[in-house]
C-alpha cells in the first residue's frame, strides 16, 4: 500500500487488465477492439484498431482528430475521445463498446440514380483485329403502261456499302448502280478517339451542324467531339443534385412525378443525390425519409430536363473543311473553286442555361450566329439569332424563337401543353449551301393539347407563313377532338380552315372536316378509316405486322377513293399495297400502287417495285451471311464439338438475332457501337447435358467493328458421380477438380450431397485430380474418356491419387 502524505488517504495501486471487446456503431457490429480495463470506470481503446474500424464512417478530418489525440503505449482513453465530441459508451451486461457519430461527423454519400452497368473489360469479348462486311441492296421497279404511255419502264439498281476497320481505323465506301450505270457515292476514312470522345473522318463527308446552318457535302476532313456518339453511356446533361442530411439510420424512397424509383436504406450523414431517371420537362421529386424510430419526413424539389441542355462545362463540337461536292449523273462531284468550312461550338454554362455558336465560311458568303436554351421559370426559351455575309454584296439575318410555358402553366395550374414558335429570314440571308437565291420570310406554328375527362382530347394547331421566300402568304388553324371508347377503338374529328394569297395577290379560303376512325383487330391488326366530310375523299387501311421464330413481318393496304372536287376531272381511285418480311439472313420487300380514273377504268398510274438485302461480312477468317450490318456486328462460330447444332442469339420469347444452318455461322448484324450488349446462347441439337458457360456474350463494339465469338469448347462436360472412401460416401464436402498434365491447369469448384454424389460443369477429356477439404483433406483421380461430350457418368469414383 501506498499512503498520500497530503491528504491522509490510502490509494491502493491499480491492475491494467486487457481485453477484446465488441465495438459497434449504433446497432451494427464493427468488429472486435482490444481495450484496457484499470481502476472503476476507467477504459482505453487501441487507437490503431478504432480507427480501422471507424475510419469508414468518420470524415478525414475527425479521423485525423483522432489520430492526433495522445495515447499511451498506443490506446486512447474514453474520456479523451468524449473531449474530442466521440462519446464511446460500455454496456457492462452485453460487454460491448458503442458509438454514434453526429451526421456532421459522418463522410455521407454520393447517390447516382444513372442505370449505367460498368462491365470489367475481362469479361467482354475480345473485338477482332481485322474486320469488315459488305452490304448488298438490290432492287427493281416497274411501271406499267398508262395513258400517257403504251409502253412499261423497267428499272433495276444495286446497291453496296463496303466497311473494313484494321488497327482502330475504318475504311467505308458506297456505290450504286441503276439502268447499267455505276457511281461511287463517297470514300472515307474514320478514326475515335474514344477517351476524349473525338471522331476523325476524311474523305466525302456531310458534315454535323446545328440550329440554321443547311446541310450539305464536302470532300475533305472533319473532327467531332461527341458524348451521345463515343461516350452513350456517360451522362452529360443536367438531371438534378440536391444535397441532405439524416440525423438517424432511415430508409429514403426516391420518387419522380409521383413514381418510387429507388429505395435505398443509408446511414446518418450528409448525402447528395444526382443523376436522377427524368423526363424531358418539369419533374417533381420527392425524398420520403423513414428514420429508424419510424418518424416520417418528406423533402420537395423541382428539376428541369432537356435533351438539348448540357452539364455545365460540359462541352460538344464540330469542325469540317474541304471542297464542296454534290451528286451528278454519273456520281459524285467536286467543285474545286468552292473551299468551304463549318463549324459549332455547344457549351453547358448553368444547369439552366447551354449557348452554342456557330461558323459558316464559303467561296460565295460566310454566315455565323448564336444559340441558347434556357428553362426559365417562364418556361423553356430556345433563341437564336444569325447572320450572313455575301461576298458579291449584299448582308442579312435571321431569328428563331420557340417557346414552351410548362413551368409557367403548372405554376398557374392550367392544364395542358403549349408550344409556339416563330422564324424570320431577311431577304439577303444566305447560308453557305444554300443553292437559291435568298428571298425574304416568316413563319409562325403553334399548337395546345389538353387531356380531357372521360379519355377525351383537344388540340388547337395555328400556322403562318408570309414573304417572298413562300409561293403564298398563308394563315390556318385547326381543332381536333379525339376519344378513345377503349383500349382497341378511338375516333377523331378535325376542322381546320386556311386562308392563302398567292403571289400574284389572289386571295382563297377552305375549309376541311375530317374525321378517323381506329380500330385495333387483335394483338397486331389495325383499321383505319378517314373520310373528308367536305370533299368526299376517304381511305381505308389495314395494316398486321408479326414475328416468327426467326423474324419479323409486315403487311399494309390502302384503298383510297379521290372524288371529282379533289381531282378536278374524273374520279380516281388507288390502291396501295406493301409488304416486307425480315429474316435473320436477309431482308425483303415489295409494294404495288395504282391508281385508275373512275368509270372508264383508264390506268393513272401503277408501280410496282421489289427489293432485297443482306450483308457478307468477315473478321479474323471467319466469313458470314446476314441482315445488312447497321454498325458493328459479331459471328457466332460453333466449336467443334457443337458441329452439329444449330446456334441461336436469342432472348426470352422474341425472334431470333441471328441462327446458324446451311449458310455457315450466325451474324448477329445490329449492335450499336461503343454500348455494352448481351447475347444469350442457345443450342439446339448439342450434346445432352454440354456445358455452354454462362451461355452469354458480353460484347462492347468500337465503331463498325466485328467479333468472332465461339460456341462451346473442350471444357463442355459435365461429370456426374458419387466420391466414396472405404466404401462410404464423402457426404456434404467441398472441393476441386484440378486438370493434370497441362502448364495451365483448369480449376473447377465441386460438392458433394449427403450421399456424396458430386456433379462438375466445365470439364474436357483427360485427367483430373479430385481435392477434397475436410477434418482430413482425400484426394482422387477422375479421368474423362476421349471423345466424351455432354454428360459423363464416372458412377463410384475411389482411386487415390498416388503419393
Amino acid at each position: 500500500m501506498q499512503k498520500n502524505q497530503g491528504s491522509g488517504h490510502t490509494m491502493i495501486a491499480s491492475k491494467t487488465y486487457t481485453i477484446s471487446l465488441a465495438l459497434k456503431e449504433g446497432r451494427f457490429y464493427l468488429g472486435d477492439i482490444p481495450t484496457q480495463l484499470f481502476g472503476e470506470d476507467a477504459y482505453s481503446l487501441d487507437q490503431e484498431t478504432f480507427l480501422k474500424l471507424a475510419a469508414p464512417i468518420l470524415k478525414p478530418e475527425i479521423a485525423a482528430a483522432v489520430r492526433a489525440l495522445p495515447a499511451s503505449g498506443g490506446f486512447v482513453s474514453l474520456q479523451a475521445l468524449k473531449e474530442a465530441g466521440l462519446p464511446v459508451s460500455f454496456d457492462i451486461g452485453e460487454m460491448t463498446l458503442s458509438f454514434f457519430p453526429k451526421a456532421e461527423q459522418r463522410p455521407g454519400a454520393h447517390i447516382s440514380l444513372a442505370e449505367e452497368q460498368i462491365v470489367p473489360p475481362e469479361h467482354l469479348a475480345p473485338r477482332a483485329n481485322f474486320s469488315g462486311y459488305v452490304n448488298i441492296t438490290a432492287g427493281a421497279q416497274y411501271t406499267s403502261p398508262d395513258i400517257t404511255s403504251k409502253r412499261g419502264a423497267f428499272s433495276p439498281g444495286i446497291g453496296l456499302a463496303f466497311a473494313v476497320r484494321v488497327m482502330g481505323v475504318v475504311v467505308e465506301n458506297e456505290v450504286a448502280s441503276s439502268n447499267g450505270l455505276a457511281m461511287r457515292q463517297g470514300t472515307r476514312a474514320v478514326y475515335d478517339d474514344v477517351g476524349n470522345a473525338l471522331r476523325y473522318t476524311a474523305g466525302d463527308i456531310t458534315p454535323a451542324t446545328t440550329g440554321m446552318q443547311n446541310g450539305g457535302s464536302f470532300l475533305g476532313v472533319s473532327v467531332q467531339k461527341s458524348y451521345d456518339k463515343l461516350q452513350p453511356q456517360k451522362n452529360i446533361r443536367p438531371t438534378g443534385h440536391r444535397s441532405f442530411r439524416l440525423e438517424r439510420p432511415s430508409e429514403v424512397d426516391i420518387l419522380i412525378n409521383g413514381q418510387v424509383v429507388r429505395r435505398l436504406e443509408m446511414a446518418p450523414g450528409d448525402h447528395d443525390i444526382s443523376e436522377l431517371p427524368l423526363r424531358t420537362g418539369e419533374n417533381n421529386i420527392t425524398l420520403e425519409i423513414t428514420d429508424d424510430t419510424g418518424k416520417r419526413t418528406s423533402f420537395n424539389f423541382s428539376q428541369f430536363y432537356d435533351y438539348a441542355l448540357l452539364t455545365p462545362g460540359v462541352s460538344d463540337w464540330g469542325f469540317s473543311a474541304g471542297y464542296r461536292s454534290g451528286s451528278g449523273l454519273t456520281g459524285l462531284q467536286y467543285y474545286w473553286s468552292e473551299p468551304a468550312a463549318t463549324g459549332y461550338y455547344r457549351l453547358g454554362l448553368t444547369e439552366d442555361l447551354t449557348g452554342t455558336a456557330h461558323l459558316q465560311l464559303g467561296s460565295r458568303s460566310a454566315m455565323g450566329g448564336f444559340m441558347v436554351i434556357s428553362p426559365t421559370w417562364l418556361g423553356r426559351v430556345a433563341a437564336e439569332l444569325a447572320a450572313s455575309k455575301s461576298w458579291h454584296g449584299g448582308e442579312g439575318f435571321a431569328a428563331a424563337l420557340t417557346y414552351t410555358p410548362e413551368a409557367l402553366l403548372k405554376r398557374w395550374e392550367v392544364p395542358g401543353r403549349f408550344q409556339v414558335g416563330a422564324e424570320y429570314r431577311s431577304a439577303d440571308f444566305a447560308p453557305i449551301f444554300s443553292t437559291s437565291s435568298a428571298l425574304e420570310g416568316f413563319s409562325l406554328n403553334g399548337f395546345y393539347t389538353l387531356e380531357l375527362p372521360d379519355d377525351f382530347a383537344l388540340s388547337l394547331s395555328l400556322n403562318a407563313v408570309a414573304g417572298s421566300a413562300f409561293s403564298s402568304s398563308r394563315v390556318g388553324g385547326g381543332v381536333t377532338l379525339s376519344k378513345s371508347v377503349r383500349p382497341n377503338l378511338n375516333w377523331a374529328v378535325s376542322l381546320s380552315r386556311d386562308n392563302t394569297t398567292n403571289l400574284a395577290g389572289e386571295y382563297q379560303s377552305s375549309w376541311t372536316v375530317m374525321g378517323r376512325l381506329n380500330i385495333r383487330a387483335g394483338r397486331d391488326t389495325e383499321i383505319a378509316f378517314t373520310q373528308d366530310g367536305l370533299h368526299g375523299s376517304s381511305i381505308l387501311g389495314i395494316s398486321t405486322a408479326g414475328e416468327t421464330e426467326n423474324g419479323h413481318y409486315a403487311v399494309k393496304a390502302d384503298i383510297e377513293k379521290i372524288p371529282h372536287a379533289v381531282t378536278g376531272s374524273d374520279p380516281e381511285n388507288k390502291v396501295d399495297f406493301s409488304a416486307a418480311y425480315s429474316d435473320t439472313r436477309f431482308d425483303i420487300a415489295a409494294s404495288r400502287s395504282r391508281q385508275v380514273y373512275g368509270l372508264n377504268r383508264d390506268v393513272a398510274s401503277d408501280v410496282s417495285t421489289v427489293s432485297a438485302s443482306g450483308a457478307i461480312a468477315f473478321a479474323d477468317g471467319h466469313v458470314a451471311f446476314g441482315r445488312a450490318v447497321t454498325d458493328s456486328f459479331a459471328i457466332v462460330a460453333p466449336h467443334k464439338s457443337l458441329a452439329d447444332a444449330t446456334l441461336r442469339i436469342k432472348a426470352g420469347d422474341a425472334p431470333s438475332r441471328a441462327v446458324s444452318g446451311t449458310l455457315g455461322p450466325a451474324l448477329v448484324s445490329d449492335l450499336p457501337s461503343y454500348a455494352h450488349s448481351q447475347l444469350p446462347l442457345e443450342a439446339d441439337g448439342a450434346p445432352e447435358g454440354y456445358d455452354l458457360g454462362s451461355g452469354v456474350f458480353d460484347v462492347q463494339p468500337a465503331y463498325k467493328s466485328g467479333y468472332v465469338l465461339k460456341a462451346g469448347s473442350d471444357y463442355s462436360v459435365m461429370a456426374v458421380g458419387n466420391l466414396e472412401m472405404n466404401g462410404q460416401p464423402l457426404a456434404l464436402l467441398s472441393g476441386l477438380a484440378k486438370e493434370e498434365g497441362v502448364a495451365q491447369p483448369r480449376k473447377v469448384a465441386l460438392f458433394t450431397n449427403s450421399g456424396g454424389r458430386f456433379s462438375i460443369e466445365g470439364l474436357k477429356p483427360g485427367r483430373w485430380r479430385i481435392e477434397m477439404l475436410g477434418e482430413t483433406p482425400q484426394c482422387f483421380e477422375l479421368t474423362v474418356p476421349e471423345k466424351t461430350m455432354g454428360i459423363y457418368d464416372a458412377g463410384a469414383v475411389t482411386q487415390r491419387c498416388a503419393a
